[in-house]
């Protein structure tokens, strides 16, 4: 049996004593019928449980309780259920988590602190130390993650964690030997990768922390956490883990987000939708495979489905199979499907079906579409392609888009292509309709034409433009061609730009 010392864990036996029974239910006002079932029923298996049994059925409601997301009524069956049967060190895990979530931190670190103590559960020791980060006791946090990195040397989560706080403590060398460790440990671990960015960035090593930043991205250590595992799979509402696994979806925690549609699948009726989500997750990490299932499992049930046939082609695309993409495009589109449509014409257009891209991209144009400026993109490419400029310089003219980024596109691709005509005065034209945009592809294009024309100081100046716009983002790269181009240029009093 474990010895009960700890005064917190007085206080809370006191508190519940006095009333033994099962605690209330929060309200379920609002919940799916399939949840309500679910709390009620394991309420009631929990009041009518036998003395010798009652503890760990108030333990099992309180997983329930959890798994819902009513932490605070968690706690109370927890706190209940350790008031009749102190020896379980993993129910404290389980209080411990419930007051971290309730954002009760203080009273969160007694009983994770006495769980690892007691039973060596890793998880806890990593919550107790979140919880010391978040109440600023860093030390404290570093000295709690030392103990499981001693017990466990490949725990690549503590290493990440403790790397993290030795960043908060301005002590970037540190930081690098762990948040190291933690890469070798788990190199699917990605936010470690953003770790490690800041960390050589306050070293001054400003090439390695663009290498790494380069690498970053939203996936955290592993934990195997089991206990809490079980709970989460007690959650049988399909909405609430679609919902959980969109938000993960859109935070870029794409890991996170397959495993809740999953989850999701098992207990929806409709399935649809949960596939169409779970295929788009797979397509986000470059899963295509995984996601052609999903798509044709909803074409099982549902032929007519416009959104899987374009996720079909979506997929195909990615994978370079353009024919078999432009066929899944064109049966989504000839059910209205309008992304589809404008797919189509872009994989006609890869496809070097110029023809048949332009005229997709004219009807979607005609139906006045959202879509209608990306349009006039594609088919300006597409006439330039045909070598039908002038037709283009129609088309933007026709149709004046309000996205000023998107103008600027249409009017530097058009510059370029009169320039490589040859023709002067409409590429003339086409800068000076675009002399204010100040961005990198706009002014090189104004420096090009302007070189042709024979106005090469003019030109200079906006490689001049070029080589502040450079140094200001920090591109070394650019800075030093454009320098370059600047020193030719003052030399020889040629200048030779890039090839268009």
């Amino acid at each position: 049996m474990m010895k009960i010392t700890r005064l917190w864990l007085l206080l809370a036996f006191a508190a519940c004593t006095s009333s033994p029974g099962v605690p209330e239910l929060p309200s379920l006002i609002g919940l799916e019928p399939l949840v309500v079932q679910h709390i009620e029923r394991t309420q009631q298996i929990a009041i009518a449980a036998a003395n010798s049994n009652k503890a760990q059925k108030i333990c099992d409601l309180g997983d329930v309780l959890f798994a819902y997301q009513f932490y605070d009524h968690a706690t109370a069956c927890y706190e209940t259920a350790l008031a009749q049967e102190p020896d379980h060190p993993k129910w404290l895990y389980r209080l411990g988590r419930a007051h971290y979530e309730a954002g009760h931190i203080e009273l969160a670190k007694p009983p994770l602190n006495d769980c690892y103590t007691y039973s060596h559960y890793t998880p806890a020791a990593l919550w107790l130390a979140v919880a010391y980060i978040e109440t600023g006791h860093e030390n404290q946090a570093i000295d709690t993650l030392t103990k499981i990195i001693d017990a466990e040397p490949t725990n690549a989560a503590a290493f990440a964690k403790r790397g993290q706080v030795h960043l908060k403590l301005n002590s970037p060398g540190d930081a690098v030997s762990d948040l190291m460790q933690a890469a070798d440990l788990q190199p699917g671990a990605t936010t470690v990768f953003a770790s490690l960015a800041q960390a050589h960035a306050l070293l001054g090593d400003i090439e390695t922390s663009r290498s790494y930043q380069e690498r970053a991205g939203s996936e955290p250590p592993v934990v195997d956490d089991p206990i809490m595992a079980d709970i989460l799979a007690l959650n049988n509402s399909s909405r609430y883990l679609s919902d959980k696994g969109m938000a993960a979806y859109n935070a870029g925690r794409i890991n996170e987000a397959i495993s809740y549609f999953e989850a999701a699948l098992r207990s929806a009726t409709n399935k649809s939708t949960l596939r169409l989500n779970l295929a788009a997750a797979f397509q986000s990490k470059g899963a295509y495979e995984h996601a052609k299932d999903q798509y044709l499992s909803v074409l099982i049930d549902d032929p007519d489905n416009a959104a899987a046939k374009f996720g079909m082609g979506v997929a195909m695309t990615k994978q370079g199979r353009q024919s078999e993409a432009i066929a899944w495009f064109q049966e989504a589109s000839r059910q209205g499907h309008v992304e589809a449509e404008l797919n189509l014409a872009n994989a006609l257009l890869r496809e070097g079906q110029f023809e048949a891209a332009i005229d997709s991209y004219k009807k979607l144009i005609s139906k006045n579409t959202t879509l209608s400026d990306r349009c006039v993109i594609g088919l300006v490419h597409g006439l330039v392609a045909m070598n039908e400029g002038r037709s283009a310089l129609t088309f933007v003219e026709q149709y004046p888009s309000r996205n000023e980024e998107i103008n600027e596109t249409h009017i530097r691709l058009l510059a370029l292509y009169a320039r490589s005509n040859s023709d002067l005065a409409l590429a003339e034209r086409m800068v000076n309709r675009n002399s204010r945009s100040t961005t990198t592809a706009t002014l090189e294009t104004q420096a090009i034409v302007l070189n042709a024309l024979g106005k090469h100081k003019e030109a200079m100046s906006i490689v001049s433009q070029l080589i502040k716009l450079a140094t200001s983002t920090n591109n070394k790269e650019a800075e030093l061609r454009w320098k370059e181009q600047l020193g030719a240029y003052k030399t020889h009093k040629t200048w030779n730009p890039f090839k268009l």
